[in-house]
């Protein structure tokens, strides 16, 4: 029997699954998908805002498919969770806290609580019917020190806000094609596709500031900014950028001017379209340098909420020394080692401040020339000389002591730290002294110190980290991989990570994107872990060399071979042979200079 194509509004509550609905819609000829990615409130919104686009069913999940059903005048077709994902998540719960709850919708709890019986699993399970219960019964649940949740999308990003560890149920593939079989069901004598244009003018009417659309083949159909061929060409080379997903919004330097452009993908039946706002910031001239940065409170709290910080909860240890300093104006020093969460932390001082509704800029002072920090602090337009601004000067351990001085005087000169939230981060390695700059930064702005902890000194978080970081790449890789083999973890557990949690970040995505079986392998880790050291130990081997000719001028040729020898004895571990074998000494020559004096 010939079916007409079916036109289907797709809610899905996060982005992962709106790739895979998009991915297993291409295998169905006879549905044309529009997703969008919203939960309960937000979901009923969007299809209020499109149910005029004449679509012939709506699919959704959990509560959002609830909600929408009370106020929708077409079909309803809703992804059912199956037992098996709500096992899969309670499994992962399982492998790393002796404490779990259940929160969510009905269309979660009534399987959880058939699923909890017939196990025998004495959990708590709350049923919600309204997203305004969420945030109070969570609070209930971090009252009662419940370690953490199992739950759909709106208890998720609430949990995540709260600080509660959560593991999101996430629909398998087979649930989704189910939805889609029985949409082709209900909509087998519905009408062809016609043509829509509505989305596109949708976009064009809730947009701020210029706009340039482009068709597939870039070429432009509509424009506001006139022949700014620089501009223009820049947004050219951003097309595959937005063609990629959801509307994304980010600063850009052109022309050393500051541009906020969004960027939309608007795929109609006739052809693909991608719709560009564009505003023009006001910035002084002349910052469109390597090393400066600018963004908003919102761009910096979703950077931060997309982090393993966020995800694991990471920064817990050191919210009690930071959350006092959200509404102070004192400087601020975060200081630690590689991968501890520096950035991360002068993000969530900058949101939390009073000074959030104005722009974070960003000095990396590592990848900032000299030259161009001197014409910062010279220009009286400089965006340095502004008011009410969060200025952060990241990695002040690679300013030289003449440009701290003179750092230091601009900003007491200008007043700077009264008229704008100031930022420091100094990066150390393990056991270094913190620099004589950042020490003088310290004392001359009295600054606030935050110390981010290595991983090694929380190893036992290591494995509800790692499991808390698995779920989400579960949630963002669309599998569904239960947890490390109890070898492989404690492999983990042991190693070093002399990258911190940006190194566990990167092996944990190299083990997701490896396994494909439930668990992860021991050998899996074992190998990546071996490579992990491999890596680390030639730059460490680099890094020391390197340190060897940092030390004073005025010491004395004996005393630099001194300190020399004890960095590459310190490097090696305290090994004595291996550090004599790679200096091309004996041990003697090497004792010598050990316990010279």
């Amino acid at each position: 029997m010939n079916v007409s194509r079916i036109k289907a509004l797709a809610i899905s509550p996060y982005e992962s699954m709106k790739y895979m609905m998009e991915k297993l819609a291409k295998n169905e000829p006879l549905i044309d998908l529009d997703v969008y990615v919203g939960d309960l409130s937000k979901g009923v919104g969007i299809v209020h805002k499109n149910i005029q686009e004449h679509y012939d069913v709506i699919i959704s999940r959990g509560g959002t498919a609830e909600m929408i059903e009370k106020i929708s005048p077409i079909p309803v077709i809703e992804i059912e969770l199956s037992v098996y994902d709500i096992l899969r998540a309670i499994k992962l719960a399982e492998n790393y806290y002796s404490r779990f709850a259940i929160v969510g919708f009905s269309s979660l709890t009534k399987s959880a609580k058939l699923l909890c019986d017939l196990l025998q699993y004495n959990t708590r399970i709350v049923t919600l019917t309204d997203e305004n219960q969420v945030e109070p019964v969570l609070n209930s649940i971090i009252k009662d020190r419940y370690q953490v949740i199992i739950c759909d999308m709106i208890s998720n990003t609430t949990a995540k806000r709260l600080g509660l560890n959560s593991i999101l149920v996430t629909s398998g593939s087979e649930s989704i094609e189910n939805a889609f079989q029985r949409a082709i069901k209900l909509c087998s004598g519905y009408a062809l596709i016609k043509e829509n244009k509505v989305l596109l003018e949708e976009a064009l009417r809730y947009g701020d500031g210029d706009v340039v659309i482009f068709n597939e083949n870039q070429e432009i159909c509509f424009n506001t900014i006139g022949e700014n061929e620089t501009v223009l060409d820049h947004l050219r080379r951003r097309i595959p950028e937005a063609m990629e997903g959801s509307t994304k919004k980010s600063y850009h330097m052109i022309d050393d001017h500051l541009y906020s452009i969004k960027c939309m993908a608007a795929p109609l039946s006739l052809g693909s379209y991608t719709i560009f706002h564009i505003h023009r910031e006001y910035v002084p001239e002349n910052t469109g340098k390597g090393g400066i940065f600018f963004t908003n409170a919102k761009e910096a709290e979703k950077k931060f909420f997309n982090s393993i910080y966020s995800i694991t909860n990471a920064m817990e240890s050191i919210k009690n020394l930071l959350e006092p300093l959200y509404r102070t104006g004192f400087p601020v020093m975060i200081y630690g080692e590689k991968g501890t969460g520096r950035d991360e932390a002068a993000c969530r001082i900058y949101t939390h401040s009073p000074k959030n509704h104005y722009p974070m800029m960003t000095l990396d002072l590592k990848v900032l020339s000299p030259d161009v920090l001197d014409h910062l602090l010279e220009r009286y337009d400089s965006p340095v000389n502004s008011e009410n601004n969060t200025i952060y000067f990241k990695n002040v351990q690679n300013l030289s002591q003449h440009m701290c001085a003179k750092l230091l005087s601009y900003i007491a000169n200008n007043n700077l730290s009264h008229r704008c939230r100031l930022l420091f981060s100094c990066e150390m390695g393990e056991n270094e002294l913190m620099p004589e700059t950042c020490i003088k930064i310290i004392k001359e702005l009295s600054c606030m110190r935050v110390h981010t902890r290595a991983l090694r000194d929380c190893r036992d978080d290591i494995p509800a980290i790692a499991g808390l970081y698995l779920a989400n790449l579960n949630l963002e890789l669309s599998r569904q991989i239960i947890g490390v083999e109890p070898e492989g973890m404690e492999e983990i557990k042991k190693y070093a990570w002399p990258g911190n949690y940006t190194q566990l970040r990167r092996v944990m995505n190299e083990l997701a994107v490896m396994t494909e079986t439930p668990y992860v392998k021991t050998r899996s880790v074992k190998e990546i872990l071996e490579k992990e050291r491999l890596t680390f130990s030639s730059l460490t081997e680099t890094s020391t060399l390197n340190n060897y000719f940092q030390v004073e001028k005025n010491k004395s040729l004996n005393e630099m071979t001194s300190e020399l020898v004890r960095q590459a004895l310190l490097a090696n571990n305290g090994n004595q042979s291996i550090t004599a074998k790679k200096l091309g000494i004996s041990r003697t020559t090497l004792w010598r200079y050990i316990n010279k004096k």
